[in-house]
């Protein structure tokens, strides 16, 4: 079966069909970047967990064990790579889908996992659905007033039925400069190991609440 290398992230999650840019300065990870450059330009975007209350630090983390990642991240592809004069990189990534991370062990030179699609539970009850009305209705007035999301927005939620994308698609969005039990909910609800739509909804829903006056 495929392995792909991991890219820990600290206070970071690339959701799917997100791209994101990412400042790189360590030497291991731009080394990283280079080889997927190089080849199929795929990889795991692991999430780095906090360890006896404290926050990782923010961006790469490659001194990380296996055991201090989430089972769950993002499978991602480079979508464009720029070099600077001080050897680090300024990359853009893409997350394609969301993966379980399997066998994580460390390799020759970084972590490694397999990647494990994880399908989404469809089944979504009538309390489901009001809660997503309540999020759908609730976002959209953040996006009238957040001056960093544009209108075009809009049209975007309203395309969007399944709990799950919903969740990742306003997580995504919505500026998580909040307090960090709610940074942290909506994180845990994406890490976890199941494809809970409805669970990641209610995180969601959570941190929008924070943001509507």
């Amino acid at each position: 079966m495929e392995r792909l290398p991991v890219l820990p992230l600290g206070q970071l999650v690339v959701y799917p069909h997100v791209v994101l840019p990412l400042a790189l300065t360590d030497p291991k990870a731009v080394q990283l970047i280079d080889e997927i450059i190089q080849g199929e330009k795929r990889l795991l975007l692991g999430v780095v967990k906090s360890m006896g209350g404290m926050e990782p630090p923010e961006g790469a983390v490659m001194n990380t064990l296996p055991h201090q990642l989430y089972d769950v991240g993002t499978l991602g592809t480079i979508v464009r790579m720029l070099k600077l004069g001080d050897g680090s990189v300024r990359v853009m990534v893409q997350g394609l889908e969301r993966a379980r991370l399997k066998d994580i062990a460390q390799g020759e030179k970084w972590l490694m996992a397999e990647p494990e699609p994880l399908q989404e539970n469809l089944l979504e009850d009538s309390r489901t659905e009001a809660l997503k009305r309540t999020v759908i209705a609730q976002f959209s007035r953040v996006i009238d007033i957040a001056p960093y999301l544009g209108a075009e927005l809009h049209e975007v939620l309203a395309g969007i039925t399944e709990a799950g994308k919903l969740a990742d698609f306003i997580a995504a969005n919505l500026d998580l400069a909040l307090k960090a039990c709610i940074k942290a909910a909506v994180c845990d609800a994406y890490c976890s190991g199941s494809a809970d739509g409805p669970r990641s909804l209610t995180a969601s829903a959570w941190a929008v609440q924070g943001k509507v006056p």
